[in-house]
């Protein structure tokens, strides 16, 4: 028996239908990860970022890496990733020299700290970029996920050290100052440090990058000053103590505010 269908109902379930289409897709786009998560990943980073070269600082590791090695090398694991703190004196023999000697390698320290500090800072811009302004063939934005673009870094990163160990082997006429016993402890920190840009990049979408960036490049100085004091006893005395812990609890009020400045989304659905 045939069903027949008259001109008002048929309007009626086109209304219906396009009226559960429309209720089905208001819901703006979000990044799928719970709030907190986003301060997880950014505790994550902050961790491994504070421990990262704890690894590779009791080994001799060469000319090393461009900036980051000779920094710890120079002014402390402590001192290259949080502040200037004075230590307990030990007068050496000729003190002129040795002031000379602490002047220029402070300086270089700070020098190459700047020059990271730079970098660092625009190491999320490509991706930022294209996440903002990219689209693909079918008119879509570029992908919104932040560990999208980890392998690609990474990628940037390996092509780059390449290039630097190429061109630092030819300036040492093929001679280049490799440390066997480094290597282990390389690859750990290396590890370590992916760990950490990971979290970074998922901190920054959950969070957004005006939250996140100001909690992770501060908070690694808190772990790193507190293995200086306790691991390596790069700063002693109780007046350098109550002064780092000062610079501690501002760094961590800082820290505290910043993530407080942003309330989890709500979901309009």
């Amino acid at each position: 028996m045939a069903t027949l269908f008259f001109p008002s109902e048929v309007h009626l379930e086109q209304t219906t239908n396009m009226s559960t289409l429309t209720n089905s897709t208001v819901c703006p786009e979000t990044s799928g990860i719970p709030h907190v998560w986003g301060f997880v990943s950014a505790f994550v980073a902050i961790f491994f970022f504070g421990t990262n070269f704890a690894p590779v600082k009791k080994f001799d590791t060469g000319d090393g890496n461009i900036c980051v090695v000779p920094i710890v090398k120079t002014i402390g694991l402590g001192l290259g990733l949080f502040g200037l703190f004075g230590t307990n004196s030990d007068p050496p023999d000729n003190k002129a020299l040795n002031d000379i000697g602490v002047i220029l390698a402070v300086c270089s320290g700070i020098i190459l700290s700047l020059v990271s500090g730079i970098f660092y800072g625009q190491m999320f811009t490509p991706s930022i970029y294209i996440q903002d302004n990219y689209k693909t063939a079918d008119g879509h934005k570029a992908s919104q996920e932040a560990l999208d673009y980890v392998f690609a870094t990474f990628s940037g990163i390996l092509a780059t050290g390449t290039v630097y160990f190429l061109i630092y082997a030819a300036i040492q006429k093929n001679h280049p100052k490799i440390y066997p016993r480094a290597i282990l402890p390389g690859f750990i920190s290396g590890t370590m440090w992916a760990v950490a840009t990971s979290g970074w990049f998922v901190a920054n979408k959950v969070l957004s990058e005006a939250v996140a960036f100001p909690i992770i490049t501060t908070g690694p100085g808190v772990i790193a000053s507190i293995l200086g004091v306790l691991v390596f006893k790069e700063i002693k005395g109780r007046r350098n103590i109550l002064i780092l812990m000062f610079g501690m609890s501002v760094t961590i009020t800082g820290s505290v505010l910043a993530g407080l400045s942003k309330k989890a989304p709500k979901s309009p659905c």
